[in-house]
């Protein structure tokens, strides 16, 4: 919650509006700690490791597909419109 007032470090994907951030990379990579250690079995397709050149491959496994800041435009911005009650989803 902390992050969405403080100053943000911005960069760009695949375009000036598809926008990722530091937080953006923290959470999924908390995200998928988390999920980890309770699923150990499960895979993961994550926005920002997709974005970085991981593979994205479907399999019969469960399988958790990852956004970690939905509404990221809004989040760069201090727009409190943007996913933030994350430990309410794990």
């Amino acid at each position: 919650m902390s992050a969405l007032t403080e100053e943000k470090r911005v960069s760009t994907k695949t375009s000036a509006a598809d926008l990722v951030t530091e937080t953006d990379h923290f959470v999924e990579n908390l995200i998928i700690s988390v999920l980890k250690e309770k699923f150990p079995s499960h895979r993961f397709i994550a926005e920002e490791s997709t974005a970085a050149g991981s593979k994205c491959v479907l399999t019969d496994s469960p399988t958790w597909i990852i956004d970690p800041v939905d509404g990221t435009c809004n989040f760069v911005h201090s727009v409190c419109l943007c996913c933030r009650e994350l430990y309410n989803v794990i």
